[in-house]
């Protein structure tokens, strides 16, 4: 096997990251996190990701609709390694378009703009 460049950034957790716990009224999660790119001057970008139902839910359909990308989509850097360890990274873009399809919401701004 190949070694795979991957970029690394760091990444850590925004004071506002919110976890919304089960209740009888409401079960959805919602995350935010800054990044920080090692570029001179350095840029900030935050995500942020909502999801209307608790994270075992988000979690069962993390994986499966991952499975499906592997086995139904097109070509993805997750196929082409033949295995191994695999990041959501590798399903590209067909991932998050699933997932939008099943009610997770993706937002990407840059902070510096």
């Amino acid at each position: 096997m190949q070694p795979f460049p991957i970029r690394v950034y760091a990444w850590e957790l925004a004071d506002d990251a919110e976890y919304y716990y089960s209740t009888a009224a409401s079960t959805r999660i919602k995350y935010r996190a800054i990044g920080y790119s090692d570029a001179t001057p350095s840029k900030r970008a935050v995500a942020t990701l909502h999801y209307g139902n608790d994270a075992y839910h988000a979690t069962a359909t993390f994986i499966a609709e991952g499975a499906l990308v592997i086995l139904r989509g097109g070509p993805t850097e997750a196929q082409r390694m033949n295995g191994g360890l695999l990041t959501p990274a590798t399903l590209g873009g067909q991932y998050l378009d699933r997932l939008n399809h099943v009610g997770l919401k993706m937002d990407v701004r840059n902070l510096d703009d």
